[in-house]
Formats: C-alpha cells, sequence, structure tokens
C-alpha cells in the first residue's frame, strides 16, 4: 500500500465534510439566513393553502349534503 493511499484511509470523511460546510456557513452565513427563512416562508404558506383547501371542501361537502336532503324530501300535501 503506496504512503498516499494509507493517508487517504486515515483522513475522516465525516470531519473533512463538516468542516467543509461550517467553512461555507461562515463564508455565506447570511445568504443560507435569507434562503432558509424563504423556505420556511414557502413551507407555511402550502400548509396554509392545504389547510385552507381542506376547510373549504368540508364546508362545500356540508352545504351539498343539505341540499340533497331538500332535494329529496317528500313535498307534504297542502
Amino acid at each position: 500500500m503506496k504512503r498516499t493511499e494509507r493517508h487517504h484511509l486515515k483522513e475522516n470523511a465525516v470531519a473533512s465534510t463538516i468542516a467543509r460546510a461550517t467553512e461555507y456557513y461562515e463564508r455565506h452565513a447570511r445568504t443560507v439566513q435569507i434562503v432558509a427563512a424563504a423556505a420556511v416562508v414557502v413551507v407555511l404558506a402550502i400548509a396554509g393553502f392545504t389547510a385552507w383547501r381542506a376547510r373549504v371542501n368540508s364546508r362545500s361537502a356540508e352545504m351539498l349534503a343539505d341540499a340533497m336532503t331538500v332535494a329529496q324530501a317528500q313535498i307534504a300535501p297542502p
């Protein structure tokens, strides 16, 4: 086994990845924070839209059930 191969095997891949990520974050902290905030806003908007759609669908199903009940009701003689 050559010296460079042994040196490569001694290198901790996880530690070097974390070090690179930390260095990147330190250099681009403001950008990373803006992107993270934008991602949170997008997720909250999607969650809000989904909740609103579920509420509208539930209410429309209730109204349809009421309308079907009225439409199928027997007409009583005067």
